[in-house]
């Protein structure tokens, strides 16, 4: 289970990744519907080509009946935050002293994010969660999904000092 975990994980840090989340087909059990729609959850890596990889689908589809329609906007492009900002350092502290053992490590937020518009604006951003456990991680989107009141703490005290170090240089 544990390795089934990070191996979704790390491979959507790796590479677009597409899950259907949503098909809407037929209206009874007994007729063969005339047509149907799917919504694909599109987790895109940072310098993807979303016009390119909507080429793919409809390649790869090949069929004249199907539609593919892209995203109604696009995405700025926008380089990852620096791993010398302040910011960045004030984390780092914050998590030495919170998370002793620890190590800070920048990765890919699979999620969404409103980061990517920031960042092509100049901004450092940068994307915190809250702790969980292995157990946790299992549970992400589901309807057991929970935080706890630990991890939640951890969370405040983390970001209550890499704030207070870098209000105190300004």
């Amino acid at each position: 289970m544990l390795q089934r975990i990070w191996n979704l994980v790390f491979d959507s840090m790796m590479r677009t990744s597409i899950s259907p989340t949503i098909i809407q087909v037929g209206y009874r059990s007994n007729v063969i519907p005339a047509q149907a729609e799917a919504t694909l959850d599109v987790r895109a890596v940072p310098d993807e080509d979303i016009p390119a990889l909507v080429a793919t689908l409809r390649k790869l589809i090949d069929d004249p009946a199907v539609e593919v329609i892209g995203p109604s906007a696009g995405r700025s492009p926008a380089p990852p935050s620096s791993t010398t900002s302040t910011m960045f350092q004030a984390l780092e502290h914050a998590q030495a002293h919170v998370f002793p053992a620890a190590v800070t490590v920048p990765v890919l937020l699979t999620g969404a994010t409103d980061m990517a518009p920031l960042r092509a604006k100049g901004v450092q951003a940068y994307g915190l969660g809250n702790l969980k456990t292995i157990e946790d991680m299992g549970r992400v989107h589901g309807n057991d999904e929970r935080a706890s009141v630990e991890g939640i703490g951890k969370f405040v005290e983390l970001v209550y000092r890499a704030v207070i170090e870098v209000a105190a240089e300004r």
